[in-house]
């Protein structure tokens, strides 16, 4: 989960904005629409500081599942 976050936080600041994940996605070949990264900070930025911390990212990508969350993590 580190490494992943790693991937997206370049900066190695502790947050995340939708620039980033705009940034990585371009380098990943992904495009995605504004309005898909608009509704990911909407769901998944709890605090609602338009920046994502480790744990709204960890949130976002662990299994629902919290046997295999456990074991991930």
């Amino acid at each position: 989960m580190h490494d992943c976050w790693g991937i997206f936080d370049l900066g190695g600041n502790g947050t995340l904005t939708k620039l980033q994940f705009e940034e990585v996605y371009l380098l990943l070949k992904i495009y995605p629409k504004q309005e898909e990264l608009n509704l990911l900070f909407l769901r998944y930025d709890l605090d609602k500081d338009r920046l994502l911390s480790y744990k709204e990212f960890v949130d976002m990508i662990a299994p629902r599942d919290s046997r295999y969350k456990d074991v991930l993590l």
